[in-house]
């Protein structure tokens, strides 16, 4: 297939600082020079400027990969085998962020937002960051711990499996983070712990979700440079 070309591995690291591929700084009026994706696009070695990829690997492939590699770019086009589903799209709302507004953001049955809830795709941020009150409601259901010193809460591990999914709805096409893509686990000391990678803003007015690279596991995320849209869909699990 063409895209195959132009595919980058994603390694564990590479959204550091200014995201993956440069992609949370990309759309800043103050971007020094032409982005390199619209150079691309203009030496005809691409014909979209487009990124799109899911950082889910299934176990298989993070063993050959010595669980360096965490999983691919496509750029210029959309690897169709990497979600399933609708793709839907969405317009950007701020000429600086791929910021969004969706119609709703829901934890199982429970409603955190059903109106013009803005959502920021960022890979340069592992975690996925919410309104302090609709957190502070994910933390109350989930009954999760303080732990000392930081603001990463723990959940009891043997209860994951019955956690529920943070839901988004697009376009009226649900796209779900399950439990397993926002715990992570950990080892210490022989002890096993189980973190919640959802977190709340130390500013108290902040009401925007943020969508960092926990939650690019679950969702196929396409990036649309030249129009300013982004894509949705739910990534496949298997490969």
């Amino acid at each position: 297939k063409q895209w195959y070309q132009r595919r980058v591995a994603i390694t564990a690291g590479s959204g550091k600082v200014d995201g993956i591929m440069g992609l949370d700084v990309m759309l800043h009026s103050n971007h020094t020079g032409t982005p390199w994706i619209t150079q691309l696009r203009t030496q005809k070695i691409i014909s979209e400027e487009i990124l799109s990829f899911s950082l889910y690997m299934p176990p298989n492939v993070l063993a050959k990969a010595g669980a360096i590699k965490v999983g691919d770019l496509v750029i210029g086009s959309i690897d169709y085998s990497r979600y399933h589903g609708d793709l839907t799209w969405k317009k950007l709302i701020n000429p600086t962020k791929w910021s969004v507004f969706v119609e709703r953001v829901a934890f199982g049955s429970e409603s955190l937002c059903s109106e013009e809830c803005e959502v920021e795709l960022s890979t340069d941020n592992p975690l996925i960051v919410g309104p302090n009150s609709k957190v502070a409601a994910i933390y109350d259901k989930l009954q999760a711990q303080d732990i000392p010193g930081v603001t990463i809460k723990t959940v009891n591990c043997q209860d994951v499996a019955t956690f529920p999914e943070l839901k988004f709805t697009v376009n009226d096409v649900t796209v779900s983070i399950p439990p397993r893509d926002y715990i992570t686990e950990a080892t210490v000391g022989g002890i096993k712990f189980c973190y919640l990678s959802i977190t709340c803003y130390e500013r108290e007015q902040e009401e925007r979700w943020i969508l960092g690279s926990m939650a690019h596991h679950s969702l196929y995320i396409v990036y649309h440079m030249s129009q300013r849209y982004v894509g949705f869909a739910q990534a496949t699990r298997t490969m």
